[in-house]
Order: structure tokens, then C-alpha cells, then sequence
């Protein structure tokens, strides 16, 4: 599954997939969002039978320094780089719950301040199942 905001460009990638010989379909949604997650959750278990493995490297990062970036922009990125991968966590978890298998591998697209701060998400996911 490819996933992204723009149609157009998930289409690119899957299409770049599918002519090197491998199987793609593309999921639209914005993670930044509780519609636009469901979105992608819909369309993900509608063209696969199940997930075994959701790989989410979704995110953004400041363009300035922490001087000029303000509380605004720091909110759009928890919510697209944090809140996102947890919406996706929350919905695809059920579905590995019931299969009995199930992996969530959070990709940070920038590095992150606090290393600490990552590895405790991913040890509060491993606790999901």
C-alpha cells in the first residue's frame, strides 16, 4: 500500500512499483486528521485482506530554527508527526489483534530531540499486543 495526501503522487510511487514488477494500491487520506486516517484504513483493508506490518514514516519538520517557529507550527507537526501515527496505530490494531500478528515500525522523518521520547512509543506498542 502506498499512502499519502495527494492522489497524484501516491499514484506516481505505485505506479513506479508496479512497473518494476511488484504489487502496489494506493490509500488517500491526510493523517493529520480522524477522517483522513479512516480514509487510508478503509482503503487499505478494502484492497488487501489484512496488515501485518504498518511502516509509518509520515511526517514533517520545522523549516526555521525553535526561534522561528511558533506554538502554531509546532501543533500541525505533533498532530501530523505524532497524533497521525497514532491514529493509524488505533484503527490497524484491531485488525492484527484478530489476525494474532501484527507489527508497527514508527520511522521518524526527522530526528528526533528526545531519542528517549521514541523509544518509549515504541515500547508502548509493543505492549499492544
Amino acid at each position: 500500500m502506498v499512502q499519502g495526501r495527494r492522489e497524484a503522487e501516491a499514484k506516481r510511487v505505485a505506479d513506479e512499483i508496479v512497473a518494476t514488477g511488484g504489487k502496489a494500491a494506493i490509500a488517500v487520506g491526510d493523517l493529520a486528521t480522524d477522517a483522513g486516517a479512516e480514509a487510508v484504513v478503509e482503503a487499505t483493508l478494502s484492497a488487501i485482506s489484512g496488515i501485518d506490518i504498518l511502516v509509518n514514516n509520515a511526517g514533517i519538520a520545522p523549516v526555521g530554527d525553535w526561534f522561528q517557529t511558533n506554538a502554531d507550527t509546532w501543533m500541525e507537526i505533533y498532530n501530523l508527526n505524532v497524533a497521525g501515527l497514532i491514529r493509524l496505530i488505533n484503527r490497524f490494531a484491531p485488525t492484527m489483534k484478530e489476525q494474532g500478528w501484527g507489527a508497527s515500525f514508527p520511522l521518524p522523518v526527522v530526528k528526533p530531540a528526545n531519542p528517549r521520547s521514541f523509544k518509549v512509543l515504541t515500547r508502548h506498542q509493543k505492549l499492544l499486543w
